[in-house]
């Protein structure tokens, strides 16, 4: 009856890396001095490790 639109949005899996961007966000603002230190806090807050 041309009063409804579908929209699909697909992402491929490879685009989601939440966590590494986490820890680029954090290298990037100086929030943590090496990338190790990066992981390793984003995986706590993550419950990862």
């Amino acid at each position: 009856d041309g009063d409804r639109l579908l929209l699909t949005h697909m992402v491929p899996q490879e685009a989601i890396v939440i966590p590494e961007n986490i820890d680029a966000i954090r290298c990037a603002l100086g929030l943590e001095d090496t990338a190790e230190a990066a992981m390793a806090h984003t995986d706590r807050c993550l419950g990862l490790a």
